[in-house]
């Protein structure tokens, strides 16, 4: 057997570990219909300095839509997200904040685009990532995100799956105004809770999720969050 191999089944063995050992903690990972799931905030980071992380409220053009609760796990501190998510319960486009940015602001975000910013978030110990906007290699105009759209895997009682796509970019200039959406679509899922980090070794999902954007730094959030 190969040291590739090797290495393979020992992770398989950590997450499958890592996932029995969890312990009563978000709910003991168990929700009933309709209650709160918490979505929270961590990281954002440029893609091309994968040491320099900033809090995700650092760079943000919705505030004060609630008053967000704060949890420090691993040394990091967490926000809650402006976005309600309830258990089993889909949520169409709903619209969380409309801004008028300052020229100032528009200039930072810009810069962000312009370096591949990424932000982590992350529900029930899961992590999952999305970028900032984009520039447009036709017109070299900088976009950005303005919609979220969440796709959550349940089983049982249990989240085990989430899919993050970033959708109605909006081009970043002087002037604009910006509204920024989520919706939540629940689906069935026959992932078993102990295997739900399995497809963080898959190499499609690592080409797709990870290497696109900051490998070492999300495969250490991946590790930090199964332990929690």
């Amino acid at each position: 057997m190969c040291a590739s191999q090797l290495v393979l089944i020992g992770l398989c063995f950590l997450l499958s570990s890592c996932c029995l050992s969890v312990t009563a903690d978000e709910h003991n990972h168990k929700y009933n219909d309709g209650e709160e799931v918490m979505l929270w905030k961590t990281i954002v980071a440029p893609y091309r300095y994968k040491q320099k992380t900033y809090m995700y409220y650092l760079l943000t053009l919705c505030s004060g839509y609630r008053e967000p609760r704060n949890a420090t796990f691993v040394g990091v501190e967490h926000k809650q997200s402006e976005y309600e998510v309830e258990f089993k319960a889909d949520v169409e486009r709903t619209i969380t904040c409309m801004t008028a940015p300052t020229d100032q602001i528009v200039t930072a975000f810009t810069h962000a685009v312009m370096n591949d910013y990424w932000y982590q978030m992350y529900i029930d110990g899961l992590p999952f990532w999305g970028k900032i906007g984009e520039r447009d290699e036709n017109d070299g105009k900088y976009y950005i995100y303005t919609h979220k759209k969440c796709d959550i895997g349940y089983n049982g009682q249990q989240i085990v799956d989430i899919t993050l796509s970033t959708e109605k970019r909006e081009e970043l200039k002087e002037g604009a105004s910006y509204a920024f959406s989520y919706e939540v679509n629940w689906k069935s899922s026959e992932i078993n809770f102990e295997n739900r980090f399995v497809k963080y070794l898959d190499r499609n999902f690592l080409n797709k999720e990870l290497f696109d954007t900051n490998f070492f730094t999300k495969w250490n959030w991946v590790f930090e969050h199964m332990h929690l």
